[in-house]
C-alpha cells in the first residue's frame, strides 16, 4: 500500500489526485456502496483531507476551491453521518489554519446550521453547535448572516444548549453577534428567541449593551414608556445581571 506521507505529498502537489479521492468518498456515500468499500472511502478522504490541512502552514485559495464542493456535499448528507462529521472536523481545521472571507463565512454558517436537525435534543445539539462556536470566535464575521439566522431558529431546543454551553466555552463573539442581530429585527419569531435567550442564558457580560440596544430600539425619542411586556423583559434582565 502507499505510504501516508507519499498520498498526501502528492495530493499536495497535484490537486487533481485529492479531487479525485473526495469525488469517490462522495460517490460512495450516494450509490450506497459495500459497507467496507464505504467506509475505506470516507476513511481515506478524511484522513488525507486531515493531514493535508494539518501540515500545511496555511490554506491555499486553490486548495479551498477543490475542497468546498464536498464540504458542503457533506454538510448536506444526513443519511450519511460519516460524511457529515468529516466535513464538521474538517471546517473546524480550515478555520483554524485561516482567515475565509465573507461569502465563504456566511455560506458554511448556514450550511453548518442547516446540517443540524430541528428537533435535535439538547445534549447532542450542544455537540453539533461546537464547529458552529468555533468559526465564529476564530473567525472575522461583521454581522450575524442572515441565512445562518434563518436556519437558527429552526432548532427547537437552541437556548437549552446555550444555558449549556455558555459556562464550558468562550461565546462571546458569537452571542454578541446574535444578540445584534435578534435586537435588529422585526420577525417576531426573532423576538421570541431574544425574550428566551435574555432570561434564560447566563449573558450578564453583555448587559451594558443589551440594555442599551433595547432602549434605543423599543423607546425612541418621542415615547414616554416601553411597553408592559418590554417593561418587564429589560426589568428581570437587569435583575439577573445584577445577581
Amino acid at each position: 500500500p502507499l505510504a501516508r506521507a507519499v498520498l498526501v505529498a502528492r495530493c499536495n502537489s497535484d490537486y487533481s489526485v485529492l479531487e479525485f479521492i473526495c469525488e469517490a468518498a462522495k460517490t460512495a456515500t450516494e450509490i450506497g456502496v459495500v459497507a467496507s468499500q464505504y467506509k475505506v472511502s470516507l476513511s481515506l478522504y478524511t484522513m488525507v483531507v486531515a493531514e493535508i490541512l494539518e501540515t500545511a502552514p496555511t490554506v491555499k485559495e486553490q486548495l479551498l476551491l477543490v475542497l468546498m464542493p464536498y464540504i458542503l456535499a457533506g454538510l448536506k448528507a444526513k443519511n450519511c453521518r460519516e460524511f457529515q462529521t468529516a466535513s464538521f472536523l474538517i471546517i473546524t481545521q480550515i478555520c483554524r489554519k485561516t482567515v475565509l472571507s465573507t461569502v465563504v463565512l456566511e455560506a458554511l454558517s448556514s450550511a453548518l446550521l442547516k446540517a443540524i436537525s430541528s428537533d435535535t435534543p439538547g445534549g447532542s445539539l450542544c455537540q453539533a453547535l461546537l464547529p458552529v462556536l468555533h468559526m465564529f470566535q476564530s473567525q472575522s464575521f461583521s454581522q450575524f448572516p442572515p441565512k445562518a439566522l434563518k436556519q437558527l431558529r429552526k432548532l427547537e431546543n437552541v437556548v437549552d444548549a446555550f444555558v449549556e454551553l455558555c459556562p464550558l466555552y468562550d461565546m462571546h463573539q458569537f452571542m454578541q453577534l446574535l444578540l445584534r442581530a435578534l435586537m435588529g429585527s422585526k420577525e417576531s419569531q426573532d423576538t421570541v428567541l431574544l425574550r428566551k435567550i435574555v432570561l434564560k442564558v447566563p449573558i450578564t457580560e453583555y448587559a451594558s449593551m443589551v440594555t442599551s440596544t433595547l432602549l434605543e430600539k423599543f423607546m425612541p425619542l418621542g415615547e414616554d414608556a416601553p411597553t408592559d411586556a418590554f417593561s418587564q423583559l429589560l426589568v428581570r434582565f437587569t435583575c439577573r445581571a445584577r445577581s
